[in-house]
C-alpha cells in the first residue's frame, strides 16, 4: 500500500471497485450450492457474502455472526487473488487469509476459491 493516505485511499477505492465488480458477477451466476461464505476486508473494513441463499452475492452485508463461517482477507490480497497473482491456498499457507467459524477448512477454502473463479 502507498504510505501517503490520499494514494492508500485511492488504491482502497479501486478495490473496493473491483469487489463490488465481482459481488455483482458472483450474483448473476447459478448458486454454486457452497456453503454461505462471510467475507471481510481486513484494510477497508467491508463485508461481502458469497452463496448468499437470497442474492448470490453481494458488498456490504452485515458483520458475520461469531458462529458464522467467514474469512478474513486484507484487501491488497484480495485483489492479488483476483488477478490470479496469489492462489487461496498459498494465502492462506502465508497467513494472509484467515477462516473462521469452521473445523472443516477446506470445504471453506474451497467454496471461496470458487467465486475467486468467477472474477474476469
Amino acid at each position: 500500500m502507498p504510505k501517503d493516505n490520499s494514494a492508500r485511499h485511492a488504491a482502497l477505492y479501486v478495490i473496493r471497485l473491483r469487489a463490488v465488480a465481482h459481488m455483482r458477477r458472483l450474483a448473476a451466476r447459478a448458486l454454486s450450492g457452497g456453503p454461505e461464505l462471510a467475507v471481510l476486508l481486513t484494510q477497508s473494513g467491508a463485508w461481502m457474502r458469497i452463496n448468499d441463499p437470497r442474492t448470490g452475492a453481494r458488498y456490504h452485508a452485515s458483520p458475520a455472526a461469531e458462529t458464522e463461517l467467514t474469512v478474513l482477507v486484507p484487501d491488497t490480497v484480495y485483489a492479488a487473488l483476483l488477478d490470479g497473482e496469489l492462489t487461496v491456498q498459498r494465502a492462506t499457507e502465508l497467513g494472509l487469509l484467515r477462516v473462521y467459524g469452521t473445523e472443516n477448512l477446506d470445504a471453506a477454502i474451497h467454496a471461496f476459491a470458487d467465486a475467486l473463479s468467477i472474477s474476469g
